[in-house]
């Protein structure tokens, strides 16, 4: 258990500190992120009590994290280059700490004397998690209506 713990919060780290840099995203890479995201999430709510109370904080976390998503794809688009398929973007760094701190949050929770703020850690995972997807659907969107335009143009 501690293992998977330590195991999980690693590959969090990880994935935070790709998110640090300023990124060329390939289009058709854009869902690898997520997939990974929604991997690590998984593994954060399992163990998670079905009770009305944590349905209703993963629900309202994956609604503000969708929100939010949209909201920072739009501040961090930079570029999108329909020629080569790519999306040149300005990264957080408050969202990748934010990220991190998430899953340790979480496994000091679950292991640790607070475990009444489950369903707080369980909303923050979500929101963390339907942010990240939706970033890469609004990414996606942005390159189809600028390849359209360019279509269009032409």
């Amino acid at each position: 258990m501690i293992i998977e713990t330590i195991l999980v919060a690693a590959a969090a780290v990880l994935l935070a500190i790709r998110m640090v840099r300023q990124r060329i995203f390939r289009v058709n890479r854009l869902w690898i992120m997520p997939a990974a995201v929604l991997i690590l999430v998984a593994f954060g709510l399992r163990g998670t009590a079905v009770t009305p109370l944590a349905l209703s904080a993963i629900a309202a976390g994956l609604l503000a994290g969708a929100a939010l998503g949209v909201w920072r794809a739009d501040a961090a688009l930079d570029h999108v280059d329909v020629a080569t398929r790519s999306i040149l973007t300005k990264p957080s760094v408050l969202f990748a700490l934010v990220f991190a701190a998430t899953f340790a949050l979480k496994a000091f929770i679950r292991h640790g004397p607070l475990t009444s703020f489950q369903e707080g850690t369980d909303f923050v995972l979500c929101l963390t998690a339907a942010s990240i997807c939706a970033q890469r659907w609004q990414f996606y969107r942005m390159f189809r209506r600028a390849a359209a335009d360019q279509r269009a143009a032409a």
